[in-house]
């Protein structure tokens, strides 16, 4: 009888991680009918600090493993890498037509990933 209501909970744990997604703490989806207009690789040994210039008042910041998309109403998308000797500023020139923006970073390494949506027409 133990062993059976360990087993169980047990698996409601594993069905509670399951069903959990990385959230996006900005609160802007990627929504249906805009497509990838153009990306960029780079790289951060810190963390990824979005400059959201006078567009927005929610402060972005993206660390390994962590995703983030947002709406963008200017160009170009630019960011600020904060390690822990030095801070390094990058941007991205997106399409006219970008309406989000998402950046990506796997939970090891250093590389992240720029993604530039919108509609497919101009």
């Amino acid at each position: 009888m133990r062993t059976g209501l360990a087993l169980c909970a047990f698996l409601a744990m594993l069905a509670g991680c399951a069903g959990t997604s990385t959230n996006d703490s900005t609160g802007a989806r990627l929504p249906n009918g805009v497509t990838l207009l153009k990306s960029e690789k780079d790289n951060c040994t810190g963390v990824v600090h979005v400059d959201r210039g006078n567009s927005g008042s929610n402060e972005i910041v993206v660390r390994s493993g962590q995703n983030a998309s947002f709406k963008v109403d200017e160009e170009p998308v630019g960011w600020t890498c904060i390690g822990d000797t030095k801070a390094q500023s990058d941007r991205l020139e997106c399409p006219s037509r970008t309406s989000y923006v998402r950046i990506t970073r796997p939970a090891s390494g250093d590389e992240f990933l720029v993604e530039c949506y919108g509609s497919r027409s101009s």
